[in-house]
């Protein structure tokens, strides 16, 4: 039996949905770029589109904008941290590290991350998590 007295099959931790975008209207992506393909009219008189150089070159230097975080960096406040669990306990959780510099996992409680190395986050978290759960798998990284 598992600490909330239910029998069989993983514990889901949900996360808060405050934390999650609404979904009242049309949310837009605007992490993809447009693909930039031809009108009709613009192949037909092989007329290249006003600005699609500019529009290009943006998106070539684009790939290099999400680098290697390096595994000296510390977490600080404002942080995102994904955090993926498998196994006892199923969750994928989205975690800001707020003013204090601890985030909240549903569940297991507050872990403080402000000052841990990146290198050392997912054993900070995998230490915590297994004071309450047992037989799980845990993969943490960090995101915006």
């Amino acid at each position: 039996m598992d600490p909330t007295g239910q029998a069989g099959g993983p514990i889901r931790l949900r996360q808060p949905t405050a934390d999650l975008p609404s979904s009242s209207g049309p949310q837009l992506n605007t992490s993809v770029p447009v693909a930039a393909r031809p009108g009709e009219f613009e192949a037909f008189v092989d007329l290249p589109r006003f600005g699609m150089d500019l529009v290009s070159e943006l998106a070539i230097g684009a790939a290099d904008f999400n680098p290697e975080v390096p595994t000296d960096y510390l977490i600080q406040t404002g942080d995102e941290i994904g955090v993926a669990i498998w196994g006892s306990v199923d969750a994928d959780l989205r975690l800001t590290v707020d003013r204090s510099g601890r985030v909240m996992i549903p569940r297991v409680g507050t872990v403080m991350l402000a000052g841990v190395r990146y290198e050392d986050l997912q054993a900070t978290l995998t230490r915590r998590v297994a004071q309450v759960f047992k037989g799980f798998e845990l993969s943490a990284g960090l995101g915006k």
